[in-house]
């Protein structure tokens, strides 16, 4: 039925697409405290559920986005909410497997990926020389690309979909909170030095993840069903081909990291319409 269109395809999906933090051991280690003194929070979000969907329930805390909620959303008469049935044809999967939610899941998954690596550099205690070097190389990589992510995203791209919809508040509550998070790691990483120990960037990483995390899952709940509501995929893949030319040479290493070589080339280039 139309009225389950949304809550339907956003909860379900495969574990092999769906699933980024495998659950290694993470979710039952539990960090040292801190230099401060205080206990390193162990992170239910990042460390002990998996991705997204899994760690929604009965009693989730965002409200399901159902089809008779579209029409609050909706700014203008010349577009109504009505192009969900055009992406089901073109992709029954479009809530998933589109290109924004997949960069939403390269994001989180950097963020995690280097979570572990930090882990198992505070194993071997105070930082040496090669290790503070790599860290810091990591970082300017990530950095780059997030960063140079956030203005295109929180000022061009949020109101280019609010020009039919109205833009979910927590949605840009929760990007500018990761903004805020990424600007402290990279204050305390520039400073990183020799001989330091790693305890409160893991903490603060974490805060990090879990912010990352939240604001993926409520773009999954809300702002790609919105945008696939009221923008057709013809009209999407003219502002992912937009997004891509504004900042391509940061972002596409993260993703194809992501996403695979062989994937890449056989699934999200035939479904872009890339040559």
């Amino acid at each position: 039925m139309q009225s389950d269109i949304l809550t339907d395809e956003v909860l379900t999906s495969t574990k092999k697409d769906r699933t980024i933090h495998q659950q290694e051991g993470d979710n039952k280690r539990k960090l040292n405290t801190s230099e401060d003194g205080n206990k390193i929070p162990s992170n239910p979000l990042a460390l002990e559920k998996t991705f997204l969907s899994n760690h929604v329930d009965a009693n989730a805390e965002v409200e399901k986005l159902r089809f008779e909620d579209l029409p609050k959303y909706q700014k203008s008469n010349a577009f109504p909410p009505d192009q969900l049935p055009v992406w089901n044809k073109f992709n029954p999967n479009h809530l998933t497997d589109c290109m924004t939610m997949e960069c939403e899941k390269a994001f989180v998954f950097e963020i995690a990926s280097l979570r572990k690596a930090l882990l198992e550099v505070k194993k071997r205690g105070a930082l040496r020389s090669w290790e503070c070097e790599s860290i810091k190389a990591w970082w300017e990589g990530h950095y780059l690309w997030v960063n140079t992510r956030y203005p295109v995203f929180r000022d061009i791209f949020i109101p280019r979909l609010g020009r039919r919809f109205h833009f979910p508040e927590d949605v840009k509550h929760a990007l500018d909170a990761c903004n805020d998070k990424l600007q402290t790691i990279s204050a305390m990483i520039v400073h990183l030095k020799d001989y330091d120990t790693l305890c409160n960037l893991l903490r603060m990483w974490l805060t990090y993840e879990e912010q990352a995390l939240q604001y993926v899952y409520l773009s999954e709940r809300k702002m790609i069903p919105l945008y696939h509501a009221f923008f057709s995929p013809h009209d999407s893949a003219r502002i992912t081909r937009w997004l891509v030319n504004k900042n391509e040479s940061t972002r596409t290493g993260a993703f194809i990291n992501f996403i695979g070589v062989d994937r890449f080339r056989s699934r999200v280039l035939p479904r872009e319409n890339y040559p």
